[in-house]
């Protein structure tokens, strides 16, 4: 970066002290926040494949499951379940919109910022201001909108499916053990509550940390 600002001098450019504190403190760390909001979705995806694949194997074992007496018990918990894996989808398909229209904008600031450091004689005097002006989109129109609300959206559907996999696993160990009476199923069931409610109140959050467009 530093050999291209250095073109400047040449066009007869005045670098104020203000400037080039500007330049070394926004636009770099500007830059810097989205190699970090890269780095971030990456891990995201790791952690998505991972709590997939968990939801998934524990899936084929609930569905080994062929005790009736458990099958009847759970039946409200696994109507529960794929209600809230309904609405974990919905939220998702909505932080995926989201995230899509931020990486649209994200290229057409990228543009800009390539056609202001690559052609300065196109804004002249006023390169500065109009780096600045386009380090202000970066941050505010990109990094602080996936900071703040794509990335924990996905951070919660992450925990979600690990969730929505445990309610699974449990189906499928109480299958294994005899039925008992309905009591002691009743007692068993119960557990698969509070995951539940987890559950509820991660798909809850995705969609409210995505913002009405």
């Amino acid at each position: 970066m530093i050999r291209q600002l250095t073109v400047l001098v040449g066009l007869g450019l005045i670098l104020s002290a203000e400037a080039l504190a500007f330049d070394a403190k926004d636009y770099a760390a500007a830059r810097r926040a989205v190699t970090e909001v890269e780095a971030a979705m990456r891990q995201v995806a790791t952690d998505h494949g991972k709590a997939e694949a968990g939801y998934r194997e524990a899936a084929a074992k609930r569905r080994s499951c062929n005790s009736l007496a458990w099958a009847n018990a759970y039946a409200p918990v696994m109507q529960e379940l794929e209600t809230q894996r309904q609405a974990l989808e919905s939220a998702r398909r909505l932080a995926g919109g989201y995230r899509a229209a931020l990486e649209q904008a994200r290229r057409e600031i990228d543009a800009e910022d390539r056609e202001i450091r690559e052609h300065p004689e196109g804004v002249a005097d006023r390169y500065w201001a109009a780096l600045e002006a386009n380090t202000k989109q970066m941050r505010e129109g990109y990094i602080e909108k996936m900071n703040g609300a794509v990335l924990p959206a996905y951070r919660l559907y992450a925990e979600a499916m690990g969730l929505s996999a445990k309610v699974l696993d449990q189906v499928a160990s109480d299958c294994t053990q005899p039925p008992g009476d309905a009591a002691a199923r009743r007692t068993a069931v119960d557990k698969a509550t509070p995951l539940l409610k987890d559950i509820t109140t991660r798909a809850e959050g995705m969609k409210k940390a995505i913002p009405a467009r």
